[in-house]
């Protein structure tokens, strides 16, 4: 079965890719099998059958084409001119690759066939469709929506990829509905405590790379700049409590016992001479004292914790808060000291490190707030590439 298994799929994906030209033309694929029939004439390959295919799918192409072309134009639509254009391309492309293997020996009869000028209607198709989404764009603009002026900017683009060259503003107008279109977003951060932070604080806050939210259509403003911005979404990052906790002293006291040798006793028989073992040695025991040691150890904290909210405001058409996201950070400072009273030989190598440091000074109360920022400003990071979708 193993061996089967890669044969029968390798011929699967040959017959799939050797689709015939008669199968194509059922499917209506009819560009296909003239490609592929010309591909065989090219090459020496083509019997009769082929060449017949290629005959009947040229023919029912430019007949489905141009029949949609005249529903097209009887349809009186300006937004048709776009399909009429393309298909006026299509039957010029498929002329002239047919045109590669003109004339063709059928049966004894020569297939050829008239070769058709569509220069001047691809010209006005291509001139009507420009007309069309200039001054569709033109009408989008006068809406005064952002989806409308996206909309704009995506017709006078094609206005001008048409024919540009008809539309002298056609550049500024791009740049207008582009500007128009954008909707911008001003980050910034406002403290509702009574701490007095430092700018530098703000600063770390909004420290975050903005290129995963920026897109075409939206741009990402941190603090407000020099030059006059009409912005449609604020995004505050509103600092709503700040609880710092007093200075706080723990101590609790443990004692070490240890037993350790302290020399040795011989042992003695029943009327009190010294024991020998088998070799004539004098048996001995070791003896044993316990050492004993009191350790203090001292523990401080200090804790600082940052509550914020990030508001999420539209401001256009109306101004309205469309969700809210509390986030909070906290430092910990925690410091153990310790004293120790007695046979310092009892202790562990933890007991004796706990000794040998002395109480430290307790931080300020602005740098535990300032040891927030770093979990703040990648909780606020996260927040904002979660909610993204909510501007657009």
């Amino acid at each position: 079965m193993k061996k089967i298994l890669p044969l029968f799929i390798t011929t699967a994906l040959l017959t799939f890719a050797c689709k015939s030209s008669s199968k194509l033309i059922e499917e209506g694929n009819y560009d296909k099998a003239i490609d592929k029939s010309i591909k065989s004439v090219l090459k020496g390959k083509a019997d009769d059958e082929e060449i017949d295919m290629l005959d009947r799918a040229y023919k029912l192409a430019n007949t489905r084409d141009l029949e949609r072309i005249k529903l097209l134009k009887a349809e009186g639509k300006p937004e048709n001119w776009e399909q009429v254009y393309y298909i006026y391309s299509s039957l010029d492309y498929r002329q002239k690759e047919v045109r590669k293997v003109l004339p063709l020996r059928l049966k004894g009869r020569v297939i050829d066939y008239e070769q058709i000028d569509y220069t001047n209607s691809i010209v006005e198709a291509k001139t009507k469709a420009a007309e069309h989404f200039y001054t569709n764009g033109k009408r989008l603009m006068q809406v005064n929506t952002k989806q409308a002026y996206r909309e704009a900017y995506f017709n006078f683009n094609k206005a001008q990829n048409f024919r540009g060259s008809a539309f002298s503003d056609v550049n500024e107008l791009i740049a207008d509905a582009e500007y128009l279109g954008t909707s911008r977003v001003l980050v910034d951060v406002s403290n509702n405590t009574p701490f007095r932070l430092p700018p530098e604080f703000y600063d770390n806050l909004l420290s975050f790379n903005t290129t995963g939210l920026n897109s075409q259509w939206v741009e990402y403003y941190l603090r407000r700049s020099d030059r006059q911005v009409d912005f449609d979404y604020f995004v505050t990052i509103q600092i709503k409590n700040i609880i710092v906790s007093p200075e706080r002293f723990n101590q609790k006291e443990f004692i070490r016992k240890k037993k350790v040798q302290d020399g040795f006793s011989y042992v003695l028989d029943d009327k009190g001479n010294v024991k020998k073992d088998s070799l004539g040695n004098d048996i001995k025991v070791p003896k044993y004292k316990e050492l004993v040691c009191t350790v203090l150890e001292r523990q401080q904290i200090k804790e600082a914790t940052v509550e914020v909210q990030i508001e999420y405001m539209s401001l256009n058409p109306n101004r309205r808060v469309m969700k809210m996201v509390p986030i909070a950070a906290t430092s910990f400072f925690e410091h153990f000291s310790g004293k120790a009273v007695g046979d310092l030989d009892a202790l562990t190598p933890d007991d004796l490190n706990l000794i040998n440091r002395d109480p430290a000074p307790f931080p300020d109360d602005l740098s535990m707030i300032y040891d927030c920022t770093a979990t703040l400003q990648k909780a606020i990071t996260d927040a904002m590439h979660s909610n993204k979708n909510l501007i657009y």
